[in-house]
């Protein structure tokens, strides 16, 4: 392969050469100027050498540019036109003239070496068949929990809109599943005392922040029995009612039926449900029932009873999730209500030391309307989660 000039060198050479030729046409400027012995040459002297100046630099520019392209690889260009077919070779696979040599190779029998197993620690070993049995379980009972949150009432406690008919009561609104019965094959309605661990709700909230409307929530659950550290599945509250023999499914949703704002959702980290919400609401008027202006939702783990961090609709990783007007006790323009679930305390049977068992939000009953929104809120009681209900003592 030929190698052509390299660009850098007719460009130094240009670029010395321009400034030799500038400094040759000013040193010797009089004797040109003598030698044309003109007045018009005289007076247009400066202009033709800046002329002859620019010409040296676009011929630099020029040549150097030429060398730089012609040793630059360029652009793959297409494929060309396949040449004539060549003869056929002789076949490898359909041979059946040339001499077979066969070859065999040795393959080692195995001989693993003998180990013996030490049995000697099964030999007052005992097989724990109950513990084996044991199922975790979430309870609400007296024995497991004494717990009564149904005093705070999230929201109006009494609002003009049953009266007028526009919204309704919905009493008793948990975790209802439909399960399987092993002896019979069909499927039974049972209601679990698993607690709400996220929403999907609607809100409306104007640029400043300070008004807004709740305007539906249907509260989800993870459907494990077996609460899990990193993983969950989630599921959206639903409400069966059996009829004539048929299980009909109604959505647990509560307040508008149609779509309005901003629609989102919320699920607390795996192994943490909620157990504790705040919320604003507006009382009634003479044209307008009360209703919910902001929620705040509070998240914590389900054996530890620490505050756990969870996603907002901003994706930012925060211990509350706020909707709505932000609920706080110090805002004068609405009134502020909040529901807690306590901690308990239950000994051991085999020590007499104590240990405290968070409580979540399991149940609530609501007052609202496919036109009016949600007006109210009452949670009923919570829930405790047993991993081994039997380690525990409890007292009637």
């Amino acid at each position: 392969m030929e190698t052509s000039l390299d660009w850098k060198i007719p460009f130094s050479i240009g670029f010395i050469g321009s400034f030799v030729v500038l400094f040759l046409l000013v040193f010797l400027k009089d004797k040109f100027i003598g030698l044309a012995d003109n007045q018009m040459f005289s007076d247009f002297y400066p202009i033709f050498v800046i002329l002859i100046v620019i010409n040296c630099a676009i011929a630099t520019y020029t040549v150097s540019v030429y060398y730089y392209r012609i040793r630059k690889p360029g652009l793959k260009g297409p494929r060309g036109i396949p040449g004539a077919r060549g003869e056929k070779g002789p076949s490898k696979r359909c041979d059946i003239t040339s001499h077979k040599v066969k070859r065999f190779k040795f393959k080692k029998i195995p001989n693993p070496e003998k180990y013996v197993v030490d049995v000697s620690v099964l030999d007052n070993a005992t097989l724990d068949l109950d513990k084996a049995r044991i199922k975790p379980e979430w309870s609400t009972s007296n024995v497991r929990g004494p717990t009564d949150v149904s005093k705070s009432i999230l929201g109006t406690g009494v609002s003009k809109c049953i009266k007028d008919g526009d919204c309704e009561l919905k009493q008793n609104i948990g975790v209802k599943e439909l399960i399987v019965n092993e002896e019979t094959g069909e499927q039974e309605i049972v209601r679990t005392n698993k607690p709400f661990n996220g929403a999907v709700l609607t809100y409306s909230k104007n640029p400043r922040g300070d008004d807004g409307d709740i305007h539906a929530i249907q509260f989800t659950y993870d459907k494990n029995d077996k609460i899990l550290k990193k993983s969950k599945e989630i599921e959206l509250i639903e409400d069966y009612v059996e009829k004539d023999g048929k299980i009909i499914k109604k959505d647990g949703k509560i307040g508008l039926r149609n779509n309005k704002g901003v629609g989102v959702d919320f699920s607390c980290p795996p192994h943490s449900a909620l157990y504790k919400i705040e919320t604003l609401h507006s009382n009634d008027n003479k044209n307008k029932s009360g209703g919910l202006k902001g929620i705040k939702f509070h998240c914590r783990d389900i054996t530890t009873g620490e505050k756990r961090r969870l996603l907002n609709e901003k994706n930012d990783n925060v211990y509350e999730a706020v909707y709505g007007v932000e609920p706080t006790p110090e805002n004068r323009e609405y009134n502020y209500s909040s529901t807690q679930c306590p901690n308990i305390e239950r000994e051991l049977y085999n020590s007499s030391e104590t240990v405290k068992i968070p409580g979540f939000l399991a149940n609530l009953d609501a007052v609202s309307g496919a036109n009016t929104g949600i007006q109210a809120m009452k949670f009923n009681y919570c829930s405790y989660y047993h991993k081994n209900p039997k380690e525990f003592k409890y007292t009637e």
